[in-house]
């Protein structure tokens, strides 16, 4: 499945490009003659740009490539620009607690990015600002029930989502209707789901595999204008954060553990913006398995047999894995510990694991 919204930097210079032609050809008047002769005109127009466009193909032959460095430059330093104000916009987005997303137009990306960009300079007094802003923007401009739509098409034709699609059409249904306390609960409980399923695990997952799998989703080695990064933080911290009490507010209104043990009341995440992360949080998820390949599900199958190995691991004791040792405590998580007695990683056993994995 591919994002329906994000285009290639080089459509953009090809529509600045058109955008001039069509300025061009405007010229001619638009007068009010009979139809034969409008269409006559038509056709006129359409022989000059073509015309135009063979010119400017002889004339590029004959350029002298010093005189093409200039614009080449001018074009780098726009995409920089670019890459920049599309990271701030994915930046912003976690900022508000929000998934990042590749299913908006780049232009409007890029807007945002530039606009909003002030307040990664500053303090936490204007998060609620930010917030208030960026739920607008998302719930009723960028992200408006003929949007929601096209994602539900765009979904529809994801191999990913195989067996899944009649929940999934019918949330992005209720979505556009306003019913956020039935789309929140039932679309985070396929996010695990088709994490498994990409990866082609049967088991029963614990939350431990299931961060190791997102880990391997998000990698860092294809972390393109910090999507991935920004993907698996949200999912990792405001998705599955295990930290709840019944009936009270959670820190995250989208933390799945409240929502799926009924701790979370409707009235906490039935909204339209929380409905929105779980769509983004899915579509992101999307994205990931598009660009899974045969080896890297093979990593992490390796991996998780190595998880498994951490998890006997008792407190207090080691256990060695490959050169490393390994050790459990009560407070500070797990140690991987190398052959001169130093702790080379230390964190989640899911962390622990992917680095000894990649340093096996």
């Amino acid at each position: 499945m591919k994002p329906f919204g994000m285009t290639d930097h080089i459509n953009q210079l090809l529509g600045l490009q058109r955008a001039i032609r069509d300025a061009q050809l405007s010229r001619i008047s638009n007068l009010a003659v009979p139809d034969g002769v409008q269409q006559l005109m038509r056709t006129v127009k359409r022989t000059m740009a073509a015309a135009t466009v063979m010119e400017n193909v002889k004339q590029i032959t004959s350029v002298p490539i010093v005189q093409l460095i200039p614009s080449l430059d001018g074009i780098k330093e726009s995409v920089e620009r670019s890459n920049k104000e599309i990271k701030n916009f994915s930046e912003i987005l976690l900022r508000a607690g929000y998934p990042p997303t590749l299913s908006v137009d780049i232009r409007e990306g890029r807007e945002l990015g530039s606009a909003f960009g002030e307040y990664l300079e500053k303090d936490s007094e204007t998060l609620e600002v930010l917030v208030s802003k960026v739920d607008y923007m998302m719930t009723e401009k960028l992200f408006r029930p003929q949007v929601i739509d096209m994602l539900k098409h765009s979904w529809e034709r994801s191999s990913a989502l195989k067996g899944r699609t009649q929940l999934t059409r019918q949330a992005l249904t209720a979505h556009n209707w306003g019913l956020y306390a039935l789309t929140v609960p039932s679309l985070l409980t396929q996010l695990e789901g088709v994490v498994a399923q990409s990866f082609d695990h049967k088991e029963k997952l614990n939350t431990s595999q299931l961060k190791l799998l997102v880990n391997n989703l998000f990698s860092d080695d294809k972390n393109w204008l910090d999507f991935e990064k920004n993907a698996k933080k949200f999912y990792l911290d405001q998705i599955l954060n295990g930290d709840f009490r019944h009936g009270e507010q959670t820190r995250y209104e989208t933390n799945r553990h409240a929502i799926a043990h009924g701790a979370a009341l409707p009235d906490f995440f039935a909204k339209k913006e929380v409905s929105l992360k779980i769509i983004l949080m899915l579509d992101a998820i999307l994205h990931g398995v598009d660009n899974l390949e045969e080896a890297d599900i093979h990593k992490a199958k390796q991996k998780l047999k190595v998880l498994n190995r951490i998890k006997r691991i008792k407190k207090g004791r080691e256990s060695k894995i490959g050169n490393f040792a390994v050790r459990r405590t009560k407070i500070a998580g797990f140690h991987a510990i190398n052959e001169s007695g130093i702790v080379v990683c230390q964190g989640e056993d899911y962390e622990v694991a992917d680095y000894l994995f990649n340093k096996g």
